[in-house]
């Protein structure tokens, strides 16, 4: 039997917090399970990545992985792109989550592993790679659409053009798309070697991002993993596979 690509799935991290009745006030990493789902249903074998503070952990798993979903969750410390926390603003952090995947992404971007960054992987990609984020929808230069969902299933939902020419463009087989929307921070500087390559017309606001040069590396604000009967969810994660199947040999 041939062996399915082995693809890493960032997660969410919660740090000691005696104040905490639950679920635990221990450490514990958590993701939602369609994540994985959405993986093993396209050919991959998932794999939840803890937030283990040590650098040696990060090193040696990203030698071992065939791609990389860098899934969404809490908020960059402002600190990672050289800002400070703005007051009054719902910014949320993760600390530990910070300090793996910052170790984490250098190496699997070294080694030019497949990447698909989703919601807070879109934005965290930009900021390893020298960019920086509008720390709330309120501080972007003109009034935005809505992009925050309520609902569990991230029912809102927008417009995004695509750029005709993008590998996007052509893995999604369309150059306009409806998507779910749930976040509050948008893109403002665009980290080295990334291209926009998708914009919700309604405001401006970048949705997707991809690499320059041949690299595997797609960033989207949207979550595809929660709409995949929808081209701009499942054809995502078959891109993903397919390029993992290239590095697994």
């Amino acid at each position: 039997m041939k062996k399915r690509p082995l693809i890493g799935i960032t997660c969410n991290f919660k740090d000691l917090d005696p104040r905490r009745e639950k679920l635990t006030p221990l450490p514990f990493d958590m993701l939602k399970q369609s994540y994985s789902q959405a993986v093993w249903k396209v050919g991959g074998l998932p794999l939840i990545l803890p937030n283990l503070a040590d650098e040696k952990y990060a090193m040696e798993i990203a030698e071992r992985l065939d791609g990389v979903v860098f899934s969404g969750g809490e908020d960059v410390e402002p600190k990672r792109y050289g800002e400070e926390l703005v007051e009054g603003k719902d910014v949320s952090v993760s600390l530990g989550r910070d300090r793996f995947e910052f170790n984490f992404f250098g190496e699997v971007y070294r080694r030019g592993v497949p990447i698909l960054g989703i919601c807070r992987g879109h934005q965290f990609i930009n900021v390893a790679l020298g960019g920086s984020l509008y720390q709330d929808l309120s501080l972007f230069p003109k009034k935005t659409s809505e992009h925050e969902s309520e609902d569990w299933r991230y029912a809102t939902s927008h417009p995004v053009e695509l750029e005709r020419s993008s590998r996007l463009a052509a893995i999604l087989k369309r150059d306009k798309i409806d998507c779910n929307s749930n976040h509050h921070q948008v893109l403002k500087a665009i980290g080295r070697g990334l291209r926009v390559v998708g914009v919700c017309p309604l405001d401006g606001t970048v949705e997707a991002c991809e690499a320059e040069d041949e690299r595997p590396l797609v960033t989207v604000m949207w979550h595809p993993e929660m709409m995949l009967e929808r081209s701009a969810g499942a054809a995502l994660f078959a891109w993903m596979v397919n390029e993992a199947k290239k590095v697994g040999g």
